[in-house]
């Protein structure tokens, strides 16, 4: 296999290369292996041998760098978590080894970033939701996102005043839902407590939403 082109254009990153097979393409430089750096000091350049692994390592690079450009796409249409990226790439028929590399460097640039996908997802619901932190929390998870990840992001942006909004709007969901009599006020007073704390609503909002009452 002989490598016919090799071209580089504005960013030196990227090299458009053609082979002796027909084949045309272009590629990220750091999607290779280590042993092939492509510029003109390397031992690959136009109208050198490469074997037939090199030229595989050359098309991997190429498959990844198309991997790249739909990812980037798509963050650019919404803000992307790892999980979500990785299973729409995946969808779309992009190879998982690829997608590895990629997301690995779209992290690494923070184009993906799943602290700030979580805390952007848990602003638009803490505005209207009447979910409970436990609740918020699944939603996260179910998303892909660490659990670690989730706690950092929920303590950032449940702030008091947004944490007794969101009870105060659970509380009005929960109003509708038919309740077990036979409790006086305090023992449903204790009941809910409970319950909102295994919800994980926090102790002193819980005590500022029931002297309300």
């Amino acid at each position: 296999m002989t490598i016919i082109s090799l071209k580089t254009g504005t960013d030196p990153e990227l090299i458009r290369v053609g082979l002796s097979d027909g084949s045309l393409f272009s590629l990220r430089i750091s999607y290779l292996g280590n042993g092939m750096i492509l510029n003109e000091n390397s031992e690959i350049s136009e109208n050198s041998e490469i074997s037939e692994k090199a030229a595989g390592a050359l098309r991997f690079a190429a498959s990844c760098y198309r991997a790249e450009q739909a990812a980037l796409r798509l963050s650019a249409r919404a803000e992307q978590c790892s999980f979500g990226l990785s299973a729409k790439l995946e969808k779309r028929g992009h190879d998982q080894l690829c997608i590895r590399e990629v997301m690995a460097r779209l992290g690494a640039l923070g184009i993906v970033d799943d602290r700030r996908f979580a805390e952007r997802w848990l602003g638009q619901r803490l505005s209207h939701s009447a979910d409970t932190p436990l609740g918020l929390k699944a939603k996260l998870r179910r998303r892909g996102i660490a659990p670690r990840t989730v706690d950092e992001a929920l303590r950032t942006c449940l702030g008091p005043q947004t944490e007794e909004s969101l009870l105060e709007r659970y509380m009005r969901k929960k109003a509708r839902a038919p309740v077990a009599g036979g409790l006086n006020p305090l023992q449903f007073e204790v009941k809910m407590r409970y319950m909102l704390r295994q919800e994980g609503f926090s102790s002193a909002v819980l005590t500022r939403y029931f002297l309300k009452k």
